[in-house]
């Protein structure tokens, strides 16, 4: 039996159409590339997906949206009385980056 290549895995999900990116040390950012080499020296990856978060927004308060947590019944309270957030749909789009987790994208959805 022989051994696969340290790459092996990520040649073929790129050969699939995957992106890959690079990085030449522990420590410097990931760069995408479009045409990888796979050298021993180098750490290569899937490009991860970013994180998207879709919510409700109203006038008083956020709502988390059923289709981030799927289920979700929302409910509030305005004026002392507890009632669902079942009519309002998601109005918010943030897109979160996979590595920093930080807001890169904000969308209004109407």
């Amino acid at each position: 039996m022989t051994t696969p290549r340290k790459h092996a895995r990520l040649i073929k999900a790129w050969a699939d159409g995957a992106e890959i990116q690079y990085r030449n040390n522990i420590g410097s950012d990931w760069t995408d590339i479009s045409a990888p080499n796979f050298l021993d020296d180098f750490e290569y990856r899937i490009k991860p997906n970013h994180t998207v978060l879709y919510t409700r927004v109203t006038g008083f308060a956020e709502v988390p949206s059923s289709r981030t947590r799927p289920g979700l019944k929302s409910w509030g309270i305005r004026s002392g009385r507890a009632y669902e957030f079942s009519d309002i749909s998601d109005n918010l789009k943030l897109t979160f980056n996979a590595d920093t987790h930080k807001l890169i994208a904000a969308e209004v959805l109407i």
